[in-house]
């Protein structure tokens, strides 16, 4: 047992050092970084990610240490009994140093990082109940870390330790927001069982040459510091996004909100018109995506979001914007407008499209086009894939006059909207309206069906 506990002292002390070199900011020109030191499994309370007794609190309480600082003893690590197991002497943390409008922006910070993920967020001390901790204040040195350390936590691989204390040493960062917040999000996330990880864009890696304002991404990506290695425990690679996401579950979405500024809805514009949108996010705008009549016509990735729209038929046209978040939530925004004259058949259109309800649209032709076989929507260019008996193929909707739908097809009403349907002859018109659902489709069937036994 002494031989086990003197080997475990010796690799605390290689790590420290080791981490120490690694931040040193002179050696690789990137700022102060934190790490982890190996728990003493005797100290530490563990539950392993989606087990069926996991963790015992979904809170991360950011202590500032405010007013008289912190007092942490050796012990097992309870962030109810401020007991740490990382650390071999009683430390005085000093309290927080940046300003309130700094403090509200770090905890600001950590929520939006930690968004994605059934994770409560407070600066307010949830005691009794259980919860991790993770103290932002002080220095290295006032609990016996080698100077250097920007932040530390107890480290189990792949395992989550229950009421865990971790320590980022905002002093020492000197309140620097983004680079705070980085350190919180890592080493708490290290009280989780994540490790280092060699991706710039996540909170695990100790790169610099990138944003400042990490988020976990939902990409695997090699283990390491400055350079690739094997993964402590979770395989050759580490998906931080994943791991966080079977362990907590997933928070509330909170997608961008979108609008088209220009041109307003129903306007007239001229070939070549220009799209211009507003897209804002709590956490951040990854890119807007432009569609016009379904078809994907340009991507931007930052602002000003301007788009250039490219030739295109005359015609009635559905302008469709989608903002995309970091993690992917969206939202959209549409209009119509008609460029020219709204065609009202199909030898309007350019090659290989055809006329639907004013619309110029990829045809039978065109891979994905009206007609076309399909299985779900996503081998659609309009996005809608209609289900019958004697086939599933690409649909859009069609309206009465302008056009209606193109040679071969009918304007089927489905109940709650209209499609072009190959095949199918109304009598009469038909209106437009929203998405179909299941339902609405088996009253569709059941249409085509009386339609066909009337010829």
């Amino acid at each position: 047992m002494a031989m086990k506990l003197h080997w475990r002292l010796q690799l605390l002390g290689a790590t420290l050092v080791a981490a120490a070199l690694a931040w040193a900011p002179a050696a690789h020109a990137e700022p102060a970084r934190g790490s982890y030191l190996p728990a003493d499994l005797s100290r530490v309370h563990l539950r392993s990610p989606g087990s069926a007794e996991s963790h015992s609190s979904n809170i991360i309480y950011l202590n500032g240490c405010f007013g008289s600082g912190c007092d942490i003893t050796p012990g097992d690590d309870s962030s109810i009994d401020n007991t740490s197991s990382i650390i071999t002497s009683t430390g005085h943390l000093d309290a927080f140093t940046g300003s309130d409008e700094e403090w509200q922006a770090i905890v600001d910070c950590v929520r939006d990082t930690y968004a994605p993920f059934d994770i409560i967020i407070t600066d307010e001390d949830p005691s009794p109940a259980d919860h991790f901790e993770a103290i932002v204040a002080g220095s290295p040195e006032q609990i016996g870390m080698p100077m250097g350390v920007g932040g530390v936590a107890p480290y189990v691989c792949g395992e989550t330790i229950n009421n865990a204390i971790t320590y980022t040493f905002s002093t020492f960062i000197g309140n620097d927001i983004a680079q705070t917040c980085w350190t919180i999000a890592q080493e708490s996330a290290h009280a989780f069982g994540l490790d280092h990880e060699l991706l710039c864009s996540d909170p695990m890696t100790y790169l610099n040459s990138c944003d400042p304002l990490k988020r976990f991404q939902n990409q695997d990506a090699p283990c390491g510091e400055y350079q690739a290695r094997a993964c402590q425990c979770n395989g050759p690679k580490q998906n931080s996004y994943a791991y966080l996401l079977e362990h907590f579950g997933a928070g509330i979405p909170t997608p961008p909100s979108v609008a088209i500024t220009s041109p307003a809805d129903g306007a007239q514009v001229e070939l070549g018109f220009i799209v211009r949108v507003d897209a804002v996010d709590d956490l951040r705008v990854d890119r807007v995506e432009l569609r016009v009549n379904h078809q994907l016509v340009g991507t931007a990735e930052s602002e000003p979001f301007i788009f250039n729209v490219p030739e295109l038929s005359d015609g009635r046209m559905q302008v469709e914007v989608t903002a995309f978040d970091n993690y992917d939530y969206s939202a959209s925004a549409s209009i119509e407008v008609v460029q020219g004259e709204p065609c009202r058949k199909s030898s309007n259109c350019a090659s290989l499209e055809v006329c639907v309800a004013g619309r110029c649209v990829p045809g039978p032709e065109v891979e994905g086009g009206l007609g076309q076989s399909c299985t779900d929507g996503l081998q659609c260019i309009s996005g809608d894939c209609g289900h019958s008996s004697e086939g599933s193929y690409c649909t859009e909707t069609c309206g009465q006059g302008l056009g209606g739908c193109p040679s071969g097809f009918g304007c089927l009403d489905t109940g709650d909207r209209s499609v072009c349907w190959p095949g199918y002859k109304q009598d009469g018109g038909c209106s437009v309206a929203s998405v179909a659902s299941s339902a609405n489709w088996l009253l569709a069937l059941l249409m085509l069906a009386l339609a066909r036994r009337r010829r």
